[in-house]
């Protein structure tokens, strides 16, 4: 769990109506069989834990 002061805030915008087809890996997956090895919440723990060891920011 991330460690923010009690007044952090973090204003995010709405969703648009517009399709994020960037993020779509649907026929990424179809045609090679790839599977991605991060979902978001392995992402977030690994690289926290890259911060925590050290690393620049």
């Amino acid at each position: 769990m991330l460690d923010t002061p009690p007044e952090h805030r973090a204003d995010l915008p709405e969703g648009g109506d517009v399709p994020r087809t960037w993020l779509d890996i649907t026929r990424l997956r179809a045609d090679t069989g790839f599977e991605p090895a991060y979902d978001t919440e392995r992402a977030v723990a690994d690289h926290l834990a890259w911060l925590r060891a050290g690393n620049a920011r």
